[in-house]
């Protein structure tokens, strides 16, 4: 009797602590998962920003964007005067001199710093919509999004072939990105010289 509800009372403690194991070991293993798909979404990422500084240092044809604005093309074209006027000085005193300059000038002063830039954008946009062409930049847009929702844990790819599609998707996706801009802003000033 004693012995027996001791016995008794002891299955039940042996159930119990394997049901809480059980639990645990569930618990764990869904943190495990957990954790393994952060890694995983975390290692594409870091691999993805490894292959667009790669992409950004390996096209020489890429065209070159125009950088500073109006101010770009103003410091561009004085430059040398600057360099002379500070010489041994830093690059710091250099830009610091550019810049106290640029800002001195009248607003009609800066205008054709400012076009010029302008043209500069538009010729960039024009040189971009060549280097990729709208068919290109569609195709690489499905290819990120599958990219993206497998990274996600969204899609299951087992083909080699996709993911080295997918691996060329990460590398142009920054040109897509930049060539869409490109080709939307173009437009947009193609339109308003269209009403004017």
């Amino acid at each position: 009797s004693w012995r027996a509800r001791c016995q008794e009372r002891a299955r039940q403690v042996k159930v119990e602590a394997d049901i809480a194991d059980e639990e645990d070991a569930a618990e764990a293993a869904a943190q495990a998962i957990a954790k393994a798909k952060i890694a995983s979404r975390e290692r594409i990422e870091a691999e993805d920003r490894a292959r667009k500084r790669k992409l950004r240092e390996k096209d020489p044809d890429r065209p070159k964007k125009p950088t500073g604005g109006g101010f770009g093309v103003f410091l561009n074209k004085h430059r040398k005067g600057f360099q002379a006027e500070c010489a041994g000085q830093s690059v710091a005193a250099v830009s610091k001199l550019a810049s106290s300059r640029w800002k001195a000038l009248s607003e009609a002063k800066k205008k054709p710093y400012l076009d010029e830039f302008q043209k500069l954008t538009l010729a960039y946009h024009a040189a971009m919509r060549k280097f990729n062409p709208p068919e290109k930049i569609a195709k690489i847009r499905q290819e990120i999004e599958a990219r993206r929702l497998q990274a996600r844990g969204l899609i299951e790819d087992s083909d080699e072939e996709e993911e080295e599609e997918e691996e060329e998707v990460s590398e142009e996706e920054e040109e897509v990105d930049e060539a869409a801009a490109s080709g939307d802003e173009a437009e947009e000033e193609e339109e308003e010289d269209d009403l004017e």
